[in-house]
């Protein structure tokens, strides 16, 4: 019995079941394996599936395990995408490599990392983890909210999680992408920071939808 294959099964019916795709398609979906049969029966016989009028579905042990693979693949998809600037086909590559070979502790040091994203590129959730609940007081992440940078300090944008179609696209008119290095210039009464020699006003709603990492500690 492939570890693998097995883990790819539990993410499939996660994702079905998450897309709402019927328990039907998602049986026929399944059986598209390789020995389906043997690989399902195994699964059911280590209780992680059951199956219940020929449709198949995650017993408790199977959820926390499929849990975790989701949130690793969909961390992974973020850390490629927004931090190593991939494309769509190379960060999916890499993610489903990733979520197979990722300690908890990898996991957990990914998620600070990127200072614990609640969506995926897809804009499907992160499964939370227990670093998510205790990061605020015991996990200093290295990518935070800009609206919680101090004035003076340089950083480099990771990702932007808008909450309006339209933000985004005011945004990226005026440089705010990812990749590119802006300053705080100043937080109070509006946030006001520097992207290429443009001085930018934002609220602290927009402010706190862009996501940055310090590339410098040096004040002006």
């Amino acid at each position: 019995m492939n570890q693998r294959e097995i883990e790819e099964i539990l993410e499939l019916i996660w994702t079905l079941r998450e897309e709402k795709i019927s328990e039907r398609k998602m049986v026929h979906d399944i059986t598209q394996e390789k020995e389906p049969e043997k690989i399902l029966n195994s699964m059911r016989e280590n209780d992680l599936v059951r199956f219940s009028n020929g449709d198949v579905f995650l017993t408790e042990n199977g959820e926390k395990y499929a849990e975790k693979i989701i949130r690793r693949h969909r961390l992974a998809e973020r850390l490629f995408k927004d931090v190593f600037k991939m494309d769509d086909s190379g960060f999916e590559r890499e993610a489903c490599t990733w979520e197979h070979v990722l300690s908890e502790e990898a996991t957990d040091s990914v998620c600070a990392f990127l200072g614990h994203p609640r969506v995926c590129p897809h804009n499907k959730p992160i499964p939370r983890g227990e670093c998510c609940n205790k990061y605020e007081k015991t996990v200093s992440p290295l990518v935070h909210p800009m609206s919680e940078i101090g004035v003076g300090r340089s950083v480099k944008i990771v990702y932007i999680l808008p909450s309006l179609q339209k933000r985004l696209e005011r945004l990226t008119n005026l440089g705010i992408i990812p990749g590119n290095v802006i300053r705080i210039k100043q937080k109070h009464p509006a946030m006001v920071v520097v992207c290429d020699q443009t001085t930018i006003a934002l609220d602290k709603e927009v402010a706190s939808e862009i996501y940055v990492i310090a590339v410098n500690d040096k004040k002006s």
